[in-house]
């Protein structure tokens, strides 16, 4: 009877210790698979980053642009005023090529006028 006792005692003891090592195992196998998830979560992190970076970039691409599109406008203002100033300056120079041709006639008809008086 007391080698029954003894040999229950054990096998208890044996299911007990049996118990233990699946439930560390589980534990294991748990901290596992979250620490698995954690490293995902980190790798969809990193990829939102840049993803993020990414849009970071495509706006300030979108920025240049715009840069570049208002110092075309500017460029195609600038041309505009030369074309101007240009159009100013010929009908400036063509009153005082007029200016000078009529006060060269008024000129001669005065000398003119002289001479045959």
């Amino acid at each position: 009877m007391a080698n029954c006792k003894f040999f229950l005692t054990v096998l208890y003891l044996i299911a007990i210790l049996q118990t233990m090592v699946r439930s560390a195992q589980h534990t294991r196998y748990v901290r596992g698979a979250a620490s698995e998830i954690l490293h995902k979560r980190g790798a969809d992190g990193e990829i939102l980053h840049k993803r993020e970076a990414d849009v970071e970039i495509l706006h300030k691409r979108e920025a240049d642009g715009e840069i570049l599109h208002k110092r075309e406008a500017d460029e195609e203002i600038l041309h505009k005023r030369e074309a101007k100033n240009e159009i100013l300056h010929r009908r400036d120079t063509e009153e005082i090529l007029h200016k000078r041709d009529t006060s060269q006639d008024e000129d001669m008809l005065h000398r003119a006028r002289r001479h045959f008086q």
